[in-house]
């Protein structure tokens, strides 16, 4: 089976909607063969996420590259201190969606990428509102990115 950026980037709405189609007849199709229920369970998520993910979250994931370690992966084996820091804002954001990684994951990125010290982070309640906040922090830093793009082409006209 061919995997290339350009197949991949390809996919077209429809072709999603007939996979899906399909993933959810084989999910019936295990309920009725009496399929384990962590399975089903398991499944009946993966299906959930699927219908509601955006069509071009889609699309970013599949046109990864293919030799690239999913961030999930990375994180659990200690992306080093550099790795960290040198991370973008869109693998930032992959990162802290993804569901895999856990809280301690996330406060390193706050305290490494953004500076956040451990008792600011030690004083967020959860982990949803620790995700918030990094989200936010990088929107900021989007917006500053932007600012400071459009100041330059102010200087030199």
């Amino acid at each position: 089976m061919k995997n290339s950026t350009a197949e991949t980037s390809s996919c077209d709405h429809s072709a999603f909607k007939k996979l899906l189609k399909i993933l959810k007849l084989n999910f019936e199709y295990l309920e009725r063969a009496n399929a384990d229920q962590n399975l089903l369970a398991v499944y009946g998520t993966l299906l959930e996420y699927l219908g509601n993910i955006k069509y071009q979250d889609l699309i970013n994931f599949l046109s990864r590259k293919q030799d690239r370690t999913l961030f999930g992966q990375q994180l659990r084996t200690e992306l080093s201190e550099q790795e960290i820091s040198r991370l973008s804002l869109d693998d930032i954001n992959s990162i802290i969606h993804d569901r895999e990684n856990t809280r301690k994951d996330l406060e390193r990125i706050a305290i490494l990428r953004f500076g956040m010290t451990k008792g600011e982070t030690s004083k967020i309640k959860n982990k949803e509102i620790l995700i918030e906040r990094l989200q936010a922090l990088i929107d900021n830093e989007r917006t500053h990115e932007s600012i400071s793009r459009q100041a330059g082409k102010n200087q030199t006209t």
